[in-house]
């Protein structure tokens, strides 16, 4: 008997623990949500909010509409602009935009808190 409890304890805490695991695994666009501000760097806007809908909005006129990732890639589509797509990485709370394969930094923003 105790040895069967102590098998299904084991078997819960195992099940509680992978269940944690994935909860905790997002989606980028879940890491993105939110808005940001610029801190460094000069492309397109200063300030930026994505939604976990695949759209976004700016301070740039032109710069609100559709992103789209793959892998460590955003592609940003706008009003009257040509696309644009830039390497990202988020770490912690700053948010990294690269020109070219994680090469030259375009900008850094931060997570404004709220």
């Amino acid at each position: 008997m105790k040895k069967t409890l102590t098998t299904i304890t084991s078997v819960i805490l195992i099940a509680v623990l992978c269940l944690s695991v994935l909860s905790a695994c997002g989606s980028p666009k879940d890491a993105l949500a939110g808005r940001w501000t610029k801190t460094d760097g000069g492309i397109m806007f200063s300030e930026v909010e994505f939604f976990k809908d695949g759209t976004y909005a700016s301070d740039h006129a032109n710069y609100n509409g559709a992103y789209s990732i793959e892998k460590d890639r955003i592609k940003f589509s706008g009003t009257l602009v040509e696309p644009a797509t830039f390497s990202y990485k988020i770490d912690g709370g700053k948010l990294y935009f690269y020109y070219n394969e994680g090469g030259e930094l375009a900008a850094t923003f931060e997570k404004v808190k709220k």
